[in-house]
């Protein structure tokens, strides 16, 4: 007996499937970017340093997902800090682009980018604002799935804010 695994069933399973189509057959880059997003919002809701998600816009397809960060849990005593992410599929063929951006009212704000950019070489990066200006560093994420991506920054952050 052979076993079929079609795209529906692996989404059903939680295996990103980054080449979403459209109902012609061709690739669809905003629904592809949404179902990554899609995928970064179940993850955000069992991390267990976010308290909340939602994903941007409503009711619709997703362009960002915003998540608020319990200070507590991450070191820091600020009162509130948020994550924004942002998933870009294009072509099939191109690397994904992403930020995951986090700010807070103490004025922190830092992110974990994966897009080109001048300041340094490769797409990885991680930013820093240092007084009115950011610092960039290369960053090699581990992996470009969503959901691997959201725990490995999650990470990042823990160690960065302590």
């Amino acid at each position: 007996m052979q076993l079929t695994i079609t795209k529906s069933t692996q989404r059903s399973m939680g295996v990103c499937t980054p080449n979403m189509y459209a109902f012609d057959g061709g690739h669809d880059p905003q629904q592809a970017s949404h179902e990554a997003l899609r995928q970064i919002r179940e993850q955000l809701t069992r991390h267990p340093v976010i308290t909340s998600v939602e994903g941007l816009p409503h009711d619709t397809v997703y362009k960002e997902i915003r998540a608020d960060v319990d200070p507590s849990a991450i070191g820091t005593e600020t009162p509130s800090g948020t994550l924004t992410v942002r998933w870009f599929v294009g072509d099939p063929t191109d690397p994904a682009r992403f930020t995951f951006h986090y700010s807070d009212e103490s004025g922190f704000d830092c992110g974990w980018h994966h897009h080109e950019q001048d300041h340094v070489d490769g797409f990885g990066h991680y930013q820093k604002r240092d007084g009115g200006n950011y610092v960039y560093e290369a960053f090699q994420f581990g992996s470009k799935e969503p959901a691997r991506v959201v725990w490995e920054v999650l990470e990042e952050l823990q160690t960065i804010v302590e």
